[in-house]
């Protein structure tokens, strides 16, 4: 309720609770936090009326200081809790934990923090007092990670943030050492990403470039590692500086993000420098850096919350909420303002290609699209993309690379295929046909037996339409959906024998996209999967483009693959922008030329005519709605062929 706005609700419920126990810690800690929350995020989704002790409490209970709202009234509840927990309990450690945090987050708000953040600190050591290396471990590395973000905000002591650094580290690894389980490590790995995000950002400020690029990677792999659980997790690879530089050419660079808790670093590589180059907006001003933070993490929260509302009504209904696709172009001007897109731009000069490595949300933006003019690829890791198989490509006539697998639009329960799914795969096929040996899975047949059996066979291009879901709980279980209630999951598509295929293209699926929650450490999803299996080109989509937009991308795509997947792309992208109208109703008299089926054929023509009331010079498709939803990820055949 709290995480929703319903702080009275929340604080009402809190109250309830203790009603039952007055010595139930989380209650007065969560009681505390949404009467803070009231102040700093003042919306109001529940209901208005303060919730008074005088009517929620027993009467041994009822402070009239626990009516105040704010930083008081959250310093108030977590005093009393304070009183009816017995002394220098773990308890105890909690609730100065979270009085640490009461003053830490209050200090973000205020003009002068420092006093606050002092005080956040006084309590977090109080908190270390408790918790120590031998009795609360987790808890213990926890609380060192919100001091050391503290420090570093206040850049005070260098030293002192060094030695946290090293205390917590010594200690993550004595605990991850001493998990009895897998599953467990698994589990503690994930919960203290945070604090690896944090040691990132110290190397950065300490001008240890080199170094922090090749934890944030150390830390990319091994969560993915977890995530997928391709490999032994006791054994991963990573890349080091010098074998990042072997993926760069001179006309191309990488830009790579690490986003923690309280900076937004982008790390530059470009092969005429040794060393990277870290856009500078917040080097060495943390409180800038939190700023950073705190705006793109509230341009996040409307971003989320307008798609959730556009992809959750019906599509049919010609009032649902249109706010998401409307303001798309005003978003992602913000977005690129967020991203210091132009200071970017200013370390690329004589650069024709781009590799991107987006970190946490960032993996679910149009991030090409803030970056048009250059030739974009996408990669999770760049230790994934060494490990991609050389590409096939550039293509001549005379240079077919074998057969191909197409899946039309499987009939999933409960999802609608989308409409043109029957021409885009109709079209395609007969594309691909004139070099190549196209087999075709129908929308009935696309079982997830069917599905698996004819993908461990040796084609070379697999072309999916149709759904995916995201697992936020497990990654490993985000799923293509296939026919009835089947789904083909990550975790099947790491253990089949893909080292055939040399490109999967997976349209109208909101594959690429993790959903409406937050990734706080890695991404890992339908694509992770397949280049998990060394497929070096994956193309994608961030979310469902309902039009013939995605099959005239497509169209374009498949016609222009001789060149290689990464021309092909630019050129589809670019085309999709500008096509008018006119453009338009030519391709589709070619279209109607072809051998089509009765469904295919009326669809078409259905698309012809309605062009036809439009004016010959307008771009239908030019609003980013349509064509920046398309991500290719993997390497460029050059760069491929480096690595």
């Amino acid at each position: 309720l709290m995480y929703v706005g319903r702080y009275e609700e929340a604080i009402s419920t809190c109250d309830r609770a203790l009603n039952l126990k007055a010595t139930f810690t989380d209650a007065w800690i969560h009681r505390g936090l949404a009467a803070l929350y009231s102040v700093l995020n003042p919306v109001n989704h529940g209901w208005s009326n303060p919730t008074l002790v005088a009517q929620s409490l027993p009467p041994d209970l009822q402070n009239p200081d626990l009516d105040m709202r704010g930083y008081e009234g959250c310093q108030a509840c977590i005093q009393e809790g304070f009183m009816q927990i017995p002394e220098g309990s773990e308890d105890w450690g909690n609730l100065y934990q979270a009085l640490g945090e009461a003053h830490r987050l209050w200090g973000n708000s205020q003009e002068s923090p420092f006093p606050f953040w002092r005080k956040a600190i006084a309590s977090y050591n109080k908190a270390l007092d408790i918790f120590t290396a031998d009795t609360f471990p987790p808890a213990r590395l926890q609380v060192l990670s919100l001091l050391i973000r503290i420090h570093r905000a206040l850049q005070e002591n260098d030293e002192v943030v060094a030695a946290l650094v090293r205390q917590g580290a010594d200690l993550l690894n004595r605990i991850l050492r001493e998990s009895p389980s897998d599953a467990q490590k698994q589990r503690l790995g994930l919960q203290f990403a945070s604090f690896q995000q944090v040691t990132v950002d110290l190397l950065v400020q300490q001008g240890e470039l080199v170094r922090a690029l090749e934890t944030a990677e150390k830390d990319k792999n091994w969560l993915m590692t977890w995530l997928l659980r391709w490999q032994d997790p006791e054994k991963i690879p990573t890349a080091s500086y010098d074998a990042m530089r072997q993926l760069l050419r001179p006309d191309t660079a990488i830009v790579y993000w690490h986003y923690s808790p309280d900076a937004l670093t982008t790390f530059i590589l470009r092969w005429d420098k040794a060393q990277p180059t870290v856009v500078d907006r917040a080097i060495n001003d943390s409180q800038a850096g939190i700023r950073q933070v705190s705006k793109l993490e509230a341009w996040l929260k409307t971003w989320n919350q307008t798609y959730t509302q556009y992809i959750g009504k019906d599509k049919t209904n010609p009032n649902r909420d249109e706010t998401w696709r409307e303001n798309l172009p005003t978003a992602l001007v913000e977005l690129a303002d967020l991203l210091d897109i132009t200071q970017i731009k200013t370390h690329l000069s004589y650069i024709s290609q781009l590799i991107l490595v987006p970190h946490r949300d960032l993996h679910r933006l149009p991030l090409p699209a803030l970056l048009s003019e250059y030739k974009t690829t996408t990669l999770p890791s760049l230790q994934l993309g060494r490990t991609l198989r050389p590409s096939p490509f550039p293509l001549s006539a005379e240079k077919a690379i074998g057969s191909c697998l197409t899946i039309m639009a499987p009939n999933h329960q409960g999802l609608t295929p989308p409409y043109h799914a029957e021409a885009e795969t109709d079209l395609i096929n007969q594309l691909l046909a004139k070099t190549h040996t196209v087999e075709m899975i129908a929308a009935h047949a696309a079982t997830q037996s069917t599905v698996s059996q004819a993908l461990a066979q040796p084609h070379h291009i697999l072309h999916f339409n149709g759904h995916a879901a995201y697992n936020f709980a497990a990654p490993i279980d985000s799923a293509l959906a296939l026919t009835g209630t089947d789904k083909l999951a990550v975790r099947d598509l790491v253990q089949l024998p893909l080292d055939t295929y040399s490109l999967i293209t997976l349209a109208s699926c909101e594959t690429a996209l993790s959903g409406h929650q937050t990734i706080t450490t890695e991404y890992v999803g339908i694509t992770s999967g397949f280049l998990a299996q060394g497929i070096p080109h994956i193309l994608s989509t961030l979310w469902t483009v309902e039009s013939a937009a995605s099959m005239v991308f497509m169209v374009e795509f498949y016609s222009h693959l001789h060149q290689d997947p990464v021309a092909a792309y630019h050129h589809s992208w670019a085309t999709l922008r500008r096509l008018t109208v006119a453009q338009l109703k030519t391709r589709y008299d070619r279209w109607l030329t072809l051998a089509l089926s009765a469904n295919v054929r009326e669809f078409l023509e259905e698309e012809w005519s309605d062009l036809d009331t439009m004016d010959a010079e307008h771009c239908p498709y030019d609003n980013p709605y349509f064509w920046a939803a398309f991500t290719l990820t993997g390497l460029g055949a050059e760069a491929n062929a480096i690595s």
